[in-house]
């Protein structure tokens, strides 16, 4: 089988996105399915990753051609509100292209039982439109990250318990409550490795929460190394607002770092407070947490111990076989 595994402005995109993509590639590549970058006519299945004009044009082209279409749901309208200036303006005309340009997808592969759960309640797609596959983790970029602490900790300056995130630097991630939970902590490090866009497009909350952070609060930018966040870090911190997965919360989870995460519903299926992680909802839960991962001696280690195990649920090789599970399912009903 042949699969046309196509992401429009590839050179471009960041994130979450980005590394799904990378993930599903690899997974690829640990079982029989052969996978081109761009689309082919030549393709059994086209599998799009972006919600672009050029992919919206294939999708189209698929719909004509009676080509099977697998599209990827990585944006949605709630996960777009808050990220730029604008963003909440835009969301709603978003929701609608969005909402044609899934129609045309055959089968429609989303991250969690959260984002299922959006895809029908609020897109109206029937379940069985729908498959359930996680961004996954790879390990392999990650390997042996614990031999960056000391060059990234003296690189960054941090010292002591350091609480971090993973992500591009959005006010839908939940930046103004890190740094206002880092302003709480004078003593303790808080650090956010991610992509900083232009403040050209932050608004005006955004604007000021940067402007005004703390000496204890470091933006690094993007970092070429992943390694380096989760080798400098100690408990991993992540207020965002929405997520459809959140794949550093895995990534971190993987490291054995203690999470807090905030209580949103794309965390309900794996994350669970108190077990594998803390959760919050507000500043003072937030501080809460915060306060009893560092004063519990014991408590990180259980949450690390049970959020690592909940990982395994999430490799490549679980990943692969699931996509090709859903190809083959798409190809068997074509026939029929």
């Amino acid at each position: 089988m042949k699969i046309s595994h196509y992401l429009e402005f590839e050179d471009r995109v960041l994130g979450g996105i980005r590394e799904s993509v990378k993930n599903q590639r690899t997974a690829f590549e640990r079982t029989d399915l052969e996978y081109v970058t761009d689309v082919k006519f030549s393709s059994d299945i086209w599998h799009l990753n972006f919600v672009g004009p050029i992919s919206f044009i294939f999708a189209m082209t698929a719909t004509l051609i009676r080509k099977p279409l697998i599209i990827n749901v990585h944006t949605t309208s709630e996960d777009f509100k808050e990220s730029f200036r604008f963003s909440g303006i835009l969301s709603y005309p978003l929701y609608i292209y969005l909402k044609v340009f899934y129609s045309m997808g055959d089968k429609l592969i989303v991250p969690s039982d959260y984002t299922a759960s959006l895809m029908k309640n609020d897109y109206g797609f029937t379940p069985e439109k729908l498959s359930v596959v996680s961004n996954g983790v790879e390990t392999s970029k990650l390997n042996n990250f614990e031999e960056h602490r000391e060059e990234a900790r003296e690189k960054y300056d941090l010292d002591g318990e350091v609480f971090f995130c993973v992500g591009s630097v959005f006010k839908r991630k939940g930046v103004p409550e890190f740094i206002d939970v880092a302003r709480k902590f004078p003593q303790k490090d808080f650090v956010w490795f991610g992509k900083i866009f232009d403040d050209k497009i932050m608004d005006k909350e955004m604007k000021e929460a940067m402007s005004s952070k703390p000496d204890n609060v470091t933006f690094t930018g993007y970092v070429d190394d992943i390694r380096e966040a989760y080798a400098a870090g100690d408990v991993f911190f992540y207020p965002t607002h929405t997520e459809n997965q959140g794949i550093p919360a895995l990534e971190a989870a993987y490291c054995e770092k203690p999470l807090i995460l905030r209580d949103i519903p794309a965390f309900e299926s794996d994350f669970e407070d108190g077990e594998n992680c803390l959760k919050g909802d507000n500043l003072e839960e937030f501080y809460d947490c915060i306060e009893r991962v560092s004063r519990d001696e014991e408590l990180p280690s259980e949450l690390v111990d049970n959020a690592r195990d909940m990982v395994e649920n999430h490799t490549l090789e679980s990943i692969g076989k699931q996509l090709q599970d859903a190809y083959f399912a798409r190809l068997e009903n074509q026939s029929k």
